[in-house]
């Protein structure tokens, strides 16, 4: 899911962000978007987890980055 939301979002015109070194993409910001435009879209905070969980390259290195990233989304873990 967390592909194919990302992949519309720049289909629909969203680009990646750049990291501030311009060596890459911010991957906070991006999953940060890809999580507000599913909370904008009404998808529930169990299914943009398990998306964020499997599909950022991010998520699956750091532990609590997911939890942390809900929190500023939905205001809970």
């Amino acid at each position: 899911l967390y592909e194919d939301w990302l992949t519309n979002m720049q289909i629909s015109g969203y680009e990646l962000p750049e990291r501030s070194s311009r060596l890459g993409v911010d991957r906070s910001q991006r999953d940060l978007d890809v999580l507000r435009s599913m909370y904008t879209a009404g998808v529930s905070c169990m299914t943009a987890q398990e998306a964020l969980e499997a599909g950022s390259d991010k998520a699956q290195a750091r532990d609590a980055y997911a939890r942390h990233l809900m929190k500023a989304i939905w205001g809970q873990p």
